[in-house]
């Protein structure tokens, strides 16, 4: 398991694979992963339109339209 994450953080392979379940009924929960300046996207990409979005997401007060903005 050590190596896997090693290579991914190199960004020195052709395919990984793992694995989280999220456990909270918010979106936002599985979602920050994917933010271009996470930590936690070892994926590395980047989609400005998707930080835009998520960053409106969480500031918005009504509930029901956060989670039709997520």
């Amino acid at each position: 398991m050590g190596n896997l994450f090693r290579y991914n953080r190199t960004k020195n392979d052709q395919m990984a694979r793992v694995g989280w379940i999220g456990i909270f009924v918010n979106p936002v929960v599985m979602l920050d992963y994917y933010l271009g300046d996470n930590p936690n996207n070892q994926a590395g990409w980047v989609i400005e339109d998707f930080d835009s979005l998520m960053m409106q997401a969480k500031v918005e007060q009504d509930l029901a339209m956060m989670l039709k903005k997520y």
